[in-house]
């Protein structure tokens, strides 16, 4: 039977009074991780968000902050779970990859390594988008904004309006594009990238 019907949508509400929550991960033991775009992270505990990080360097501003979320496709093994934000220190914006490792009791997370910078950022936060996925494989994609500048996405160095393809360390993987361009790109020519 090729007829179409409409699936059927039932709705819960699991919390409210956020402000601008970005992107949601589960634990293997079910536990809702959430990050909220200003620049917490957080879960959720019998109804109650108790914040597990809040990276003093996050930039949040118009588009940009804290705006990516993902676990590690080995997470049981390696505990790793990935940021994109903003990020301001000594006076330099840009945009960043960062992998953390969450602690056993899922309390904090730790270990932070920048394992991509330089993501080109607008001081407005206009077109900063960054979101970070982990393929089966252990390599990570990575969507960027073009940072309201409309020679990025053009540009084979810049890493501004891009898909990055890189490893857990924030190397290139096999199969991105060839010289002239950064060996971190897969793809190019987009705007401001928020969802992968």
């Amino acid at each position: 039977d090729l007829t179409q019907t409409e699936p059927s949508l039932e709705t819960t509400e699991v919390m409210n009074g956020l402000s601008r929550p970005w992107d949601i991960v589960f634990l293997p033991d079910d536990t809702l991780l959430f990050n909220e775009r200003g620049g917490t992270v957080s879960k959720i505990v019998a109804g109650q968000k108790i914040v597990i990080a809040q990276p003093k360097d996050v930039y949040a501003v118009g588009e940009g902050g804290l705006t990516g979320l993902a676990l590690d496709s080995d997470f049981s093994e390696n505990r790793y779970i990935y940021t994109c934000m903003n990020s301001q220190s000594s006076g330099l914006v840009d945009v960043r990859l960062v992998r953390w490792r969450l602690n056993e009791s899922a309390t904090a997370l730790e270990d932070r390594k920048d394992i991509i910078t330089g993501i080109p950022s607008n001081r407005s936060g206009r077109h900063s988008g960054c979101r970070v996925r982990s393929a089966s494989d252990g390599s990570l994609w990575v969507g960027t904004g073009d940072a309201a500048i409309a020679a990025n996405p053009q540009s084979p160095q810049n890493l501004g309006g891009k898909i990055l393809r890189v490893n857990r360390e924030g190397m290139p993987v096999d199969g991105n594009l060839k010289s002239p361009y950064d060996p971190r790109i897969f793809s190019y020519g987009h705007r401001n990238v928020q969802g992968i």
